[in-house]
């Protein structure tokens, strides 16, 4: 006993001869370590490990499988049925597959062997005879052998025509959203004979075809849905059977609407004169939504812009004063605000808040001028408005508009307006009485 030890008992030694007590298996093990003593004697004695090499010898093969053992009636000669697998205990041996005479051999004649394929070689009749046996043998490179037999069943097809009456798809509604391709359900055929064909027409309700996908029974669409933008789709989709009888059906496809985050927000005034008490009303907070009907909650967050955020604080949705703010200490406040929807999405921004000074040429807290400024829209209050004009330039001093104002509450269309912040100003006639910042988010 020792190093090198530790295959000792497969072995034995008679006098002089080294003799195997077991069979060795080169796939298990190629290579052994025996330690041999040798004492002489004067009992003086040696130790030496010894590597005894296992050398490969070609066994044969174990077990035959076939892949498929089914065929319909009725299939051409010539029909695929399976694939033969062997297994063997020398890895990388190749095989040629043979027909065998023996036990269950007496079907051989009715099919053909191609490499490792079966084949059909002759026309099925279920109703003559549905079970068929062969014997087959696998020969490795070596000329090793191994047989079975495998029993081959013939499936019977309904050789009587029935009418197709309808097309059934197990799913009608998509996701907004998704990725294409996007899952729409499986296709399924009532009556005919299978199996079934499906493809696109040409017909009445065929007006989104190009839009979708059929992969075997399976319907794709090919577009991400937007529900706000389209949430009814229409496909016209044909079922052929394997006798050629046919049928098509109009299909509808629904967009479902999912959750989506708020897109922007804004003050609908973001100017406030100086020296109001604590929790005075800046302006009403507006999110904008493609959800219709959402409703939100606002808070304000940490982020960019959030410098002024301790002078504030909102209620549902109104932004309030949290201390008297004063222009001459600070004439702009820069906060940041989130909008979270009901499903928990949500959208900050930065913005920021103009103190009116209450003294001074052309400031006065009854000229107060509030906005709000959208993609499409201009709306402007102003609480003393007679004879008064308001324009809105752009930061590079392009006009943009250039009204009469004619009520406190006044509605202004604009051309698709770019996001980005602007300069409106009022007037009353010629003399600038307020301009203020606003936003188009």
């Amino acid at each position: 006993a020792g190093e090198g030890d530790i295959d000792n008992a497969k072995f034995r030694i008679d006098g002089n001869d080294l003799y195997t007590k077991t069979l060795l298996d080169f796939e298990k093990r190629g290579e052994l370590s025996i330690r041999v003593e040798v004492t002489d004697q004067g009992n003086a004695s040696l130790t030496q490990v010894f590597k005894i090499s296992v050398l490969d010898v070609n066994e044969a093969p174990t077990a035959i499988s076939l892949s498929n053992h089914k065929i319909l009636e009725n299939e051409a000669a010539g029909t695929l049925i399976g694939r033969f697998n062997t297994a063997d205990p020398d890895a990388g041996n190749s095989f040629n597959y043979l027909f065998a005479m023996g036990e269950n051999d007496i079907d051989n004649d009715s099919f053909n062997i191609r490499g490792d394929s079966l084949i059909t070689d002759a026309v099925f009749d279920f109703e003559k005879k549905s079970t068929y046996f062969i014997r087959v043998m696998a020969v490795d490179q070596d000329g090793a052998v191994f047989e079975r037999s495998f029993t081959i069943v013939i499936e019977d097809v309904d050789e009587n025509p029935k009418a197709i009456t309808d097309i059934r798809l197990s799913k009608h509604e998509v996701p907004e959203n998704d990725t294409v391709p996007v899952f729409v359900g499986k296709l399924s055929t009532v009556g005919g004979i299978p199996a079934f064909n499906y493809d696109f027409v040409i017909g009445d309700g065929d007006y989104d075809n190009d839009r979708f996908m059929i992969s075997n029974d399976t319907l794709y669409a090919l577009v991400s849905f937007d529900f706000e933008n389209r949430s009814l789709y229409f496909v016209r989709i044909q079922t052929t059977d394997i006798m050629g009888e046919s049928m098509s059906k109009l299909m509808l496809i629904l967009a479902e609407d999912v959750n989506e985050s708020p897109y922007a927000l804004n003050l609908f005034n973001n100017v406030i004169d100086e020296q109001q008490p604590a929790y005075s009303l800046v302006s009403k907070i507006i999110s904008f939504d493609q959800d219709k009907g959402d409703t939100h909650n606002y808070s304000l967050v940490e982020g960019e812009g959030d410098t002024d955020n301790a002078h504030f604080i909102i209620r549902g949705d109104s932004l309030l004063t949290a201390d008297v703010l004063y222009f001459d200490q600070k004439p702009a406040y820069s906060i940041r605000l989130q909008t979270t929807d009901l499903g928990g999405m949500s959208y900050s921004t930065n913005t920021t808040v103009i103190l009116n000074k209450l003294s001074g040429l052309g400031q006065n807290t009854s000229n107060a001028l509030n906005a709000l400024l959208g993609e499409n829209e201009l709306i402007v209050h102003a609480v003393e408005f007679g004879g008064k004009r308001i324009v809105l330039h752009n930061l590079l001093g392009q006009l943009v508009l250039s009204e009469e104002l004619h009520s406190p509450m006044s509605n202004f269309k604009l051309n698709s307006l770019p996001r980005g912040v602007y300069l409106l100003s009022i007037y009353d006639k010629d003399v600038l009485i307020q301009k203020i910042k606003i936003s188009r988010n």
